[in-house]
């Protein structure tokens, strides 16, 4: 089992009028890209404005934009739909969620892999 431990300070990019913060780390050849969570961190958010994300397509699918307070401040992040399945379901308005990211390990074309797999629970 990963040692679980709390991120504080997720890094909040600023686009325009949005406030956003990452929950997965994105890695290129090596190189941190984009600051998230790292195997076992997560963050504590409040749900104080929807429920649930709102919808966004794109070519690459259906994402779902999630608004809620961190550390503060109002951000969004994004959501696959399976992911967003499991986070709509937790609470209401003013709920606090506990956001866990885990690496997982899964086989493709006969080669073990690993993916961050967010978990997600109401403290």
């Amino acid at each position: 089992m990963v040692e679980q431990k709390e991120r504080t300070n997720l890094p909040i990019e600023v686009k325009g009028n949005f406030k956003n913060i990452s929950l997965k780390q994105k890695w290129d050849e090596g190189a941190l890209v984009k600051d998230g969570l790292a195997d076992g961190d997560y963050i504590i958010v409040e749900k104080d404005k929807y429920v649930e994300g709102r919808p966004v397509t794109t070519n690459f699918g259906t994402s779902y934009s999630c608004g809620v307070l961190y550390q503060g401040e109002d951000v969004s992040f994004f959501l696959t739909e399976d992911e967003h399945a499991k986070y709509k379901e937790l609470g209401g308005l003013g709920d606090k969620v506990k956001i866990l990211n885990l690496k997982e390990t899964f086989v493709y074309q006969g080669k073990e892999k690993k993916k961050n797999v967010l978990h997600f629970s109401k403290v």
